[in-house]
């Protein structure tokens, strides 16, 4: 039975609406139809509601960086990206103007505290990836990643998200990324 039969019919020789006959078959539909469409309602409600929370982690990160200039936007900045992101970790990196194999953390969180910006090797890390294809996502295992120049203080780090920040001329200038600890 389809959909449409379930439907009331018009019959324009008496002027009256009338619905189909209910059988056991036209019942089973039904329920099935509804139990269909109740999925999918809450596979809508769901999707609404990661949009809404990302749409107000945007707001907050917007706000909260709002009234900052210079270097203290950067560190506002990060350390709301993480927040509103529940990472761990947040950083922005620029790479070396000399070698482009080397970047260089212009602001660095860690748990909400701010560290000490320190510069890596690029190639065989995650954020190499993002340089090369604008982003990178490691589900998994990121630690093992990680660039040697950490000495391990992030070798708790279980998933990686970066992505590319490129120049007015399209050309890649450095990148921005979190971490964390579990997904």
């Amino acid at each position: 039975m389809t959909y449409y039969a379930l439907l009331p019919r018009w019959q324009a020789q008496s002027y009256r609406v009338s619905w189909p006959k209910a059988t056991p078959a036209s019942g089973c539909y039904i329920k099935r139809e509804l139990q269909r469409i109740g999925r999918h309602n809450k596979v809508l409600v769901n999707t609404i509601h990661e949009q809404q929370r990302f749409q107000h982690a945007v707001i907050n990160v917007a706000t909260a960086v709002s009234a900052e200039n210079g270097e203290a936007f950067l560190h506002q900045l990060t350390m709301h990206m993480a927040e509103a992101l529940f990472a761990e970790v947040g950083f922005i990196a620029l790479l070396d103007e000399q070698n482009t194999d080397i970047a260089h953390t212009i602001t660095l969180y860690v748990n909400g505290q701010l560290q000490d910006n320190f510069a890596y090797y690029l190639p065989g890390v995650p954020c190499h990836k993002v340089m090369v294809e604008q982003e990178c996502v490691v589900h998994e295992g990121a630690a093992i990643m990680l660039p040697r120049e950490s000495n391990g203080a992030l070798s708790w780090v279980n998933g990686y998200v970066g992505r590319r920040l490129d120049n007015s001329h399209g050309q890649p200038m450095g990148l921005i990324g979190v971490m964390f600890k579990s997904h």
